[in-house]
């Protein structure tokens, strides 16, 4: 495709972000860190965050139908899909596959034949429905492992990772907006970064580190982005639940497993939402219009009601596509802002700090 200095470029410029200020919409992003720091628990959790269009560590995310990829794990990796719906209330599109890959040379044009196959007419919530219900929802691949899809290859070699990372773009060019998260290793210096040639990190989109805070905690980090600001980050903690018998199996075994609980990050370094900083631009408005009111708690001596607050934010700052989604995000960025002191709140009226 040619495109012309003052040829209409409108299309070109669409950033249609699928996690809001990390993940947009056909990028391949990576999820990488040392062994037990809860990677593929943050990705489920997020795979079905994608699946019901909710929003992750207070950013909006839109609805997707979501492929994962599990080359091990298979029955863990359900257990833990099952846990994380009963926790979230629900999940929408969101299929679990173990069938055998490999982007080994030899067999990288029967694994893209096979997931585009999958990603282009078989996602639906379930075998009794129609998946042609469901293909205007953007589609996302997680791969669990890297190392796994790559077994055979060597991932210290420019070229082997080259030819890996160019069987998935061929993926990208046959499903359309199709999004890639793969878990992966980090080396055995944490401190530069994920295991493998370098290649790896120059081709990916999107970099997000996951390791243990000084609290125990887990954490995310963005570290590298083409479209976004890097340095974003949230913290978790994995919570042991236990699955009812049968829940899983006629065997009625009851089953262990965890799910994963967003921690707020509170103080200095904390990293808000665009939406959330809009809302707080938003408040800062009202508070001089004619919606602030005296209020001798306040700082400034003025207050706006909470109510009217979150219901501007819902119809002048938020895009999803329901009401109840919409109500769900000013919830989550006046608790964002709250927990990050950017803003007060006494009974039923809030103000800026």
């Amino acid at each position: 495709m040619l495109v012309h200095a003052l040829d209409p470029v409108d299309e070109f410029l669409i950033d249609n972000q699928l996690v809001e200020g990390l993940i947009a919409s056909g990028d391949i992003a990576v999820l990488y860190g040392a062994p037990k720091t809860g990677k593929s628990f943050l990705a489920v959790d997020l795979a079905v965050a994608l699946s019901n269009g909710d929003g992750w560590f207070d950013r909006a995310v839109s609805p997707a139908k979501v492929l994962y990829w599990a080359g091990e794990d298979f029955s863990g990796l359900i257990a833990r899909r099952t846990a994380c719906a009963r926790h979230k209330g629900g999940c929408g599109v969101f299929s679990i596959d173990n069938d055998p890959l490999s982007l080994a040379p030899s067999q990288a044009t029967d694994t893209v034949d096979a997931l585009a196959t999958i990603l282009r007419y078989e996602l639906a919530p379930s075998r009794l429905e129609d998946p042609n219900d469901y293909v205007s929802l953007p589609p996302v691949l997680i791969i669990d492992t890297w190392a796994m899809l790559t077994a055979s290859m060597d991932e210290n070699s420019g070229k082997d990772m080259s030819a890996a990372m160019a069987a998935l773009r061929e993926l990208q060019a046959r499903v359309s907006n199709l999004t890639i998260i793969i878990i992966h290793h980090a080396g055995k210096d944490g401190s530069r970064g994920m295991r493998g040639h370098s290649s790896l990190l120059a081709a990916v989109d999107v970099a997000i580190e996951v390791d243990r805070s000084s609290k125990g905690l887990g954490r995310w980090t963005l570290r590298n982005a083409r479209r976004n600001a890097t340095g974003a980050t949230g913290q978790f903690r994995l919570k042991q639940v236990s699955l009812p018998a049968g829940e899983l199996s006629v065997a009625g075994a009851e089953l262990e497993t965890c799910i994963l609980e967003e921690m707020d990050v509170l103080g200095k370094g904390i990293t808000l939402s665009d939406k959330a900083m809009q809302a707080l631009d938003r408040l800062k408005s009202l508070e001089g219009g004619n919606a602030g009111k005296p209020c001798e708690a306040a700082p400034h001596g003025v207050a706006v009601k909470a109510a009217f607050f979150k219901a501007h934010l819902k119809e002048n700052i938020f895009d999803q596509p329901s009401d109840d989604a919409r109500r769900k995000a000013a919830d989550r960025a006046v608790k964002q802002l709250i927990d990050a002191g950017k803003i007060g709140r006494l009974d039923d009226v809030v103000w800026t700090v």
